[in-house]
């Protein structure tokens, strides 16, 4: 988490994705990432919303 200002921060993510290097972990591996960014999202826009909750 890096602090910017007294009320505003930034989170960073990072995702590291390791499969076999075979055609199926390589499919796995593009499907399986976008379906973490997108979930990632969410989650990241529900702690959004909590934090500016409290």
């Amino acid at each position: 988490m890096i602090v910017q200002q007294r009320d505003h921060c930034r989170l960073l993510v990072k995702i590291n994705v390791i499969y076999k290097k075979s055609p199926v972990g390589f499919v796995m591996r593009w499907l399986l990432l976008w379906g973490d960014v997108i979930m990632m999202g969410k989650q990241l826009k529900n702690l959004k919303r909590l934090a500016e909750k409290t």
